[in-house]
């Protein structure tokens, strides 16, 4: 298998949600954890997920949150 190199594009100040991102912490959580409210956080989510999804970096799923 090879290796593959992304240079991920993003804006400074999405850094808080992306080191947010641990599997368990659901949207909310993340922009919560970032002191972002809704519409600062879409605005701010919106190229991380681009980014992120279209590198096959990040998948939504619930497996790790605690029930």
């Amino acid at each position: 298998m090879k290796e593959a190199q992304a240079n991920l594009r993003l804006p400074k100040r999405a850094a808080p949600l992306i080191a947010a991102i641990d599997g368990r912490r659901d949207l909310s959580q993340i922009a919560q954890s970032a002191g972002l409210d809704t519409l600062a956080f879409g605005a701010l989510w919106t190229p991380v997920e681009k980014e992120l999804c279209d590198w096959g970096l990040m998948l939504y799923s619930d497996l790790g949150k605690r029930v």
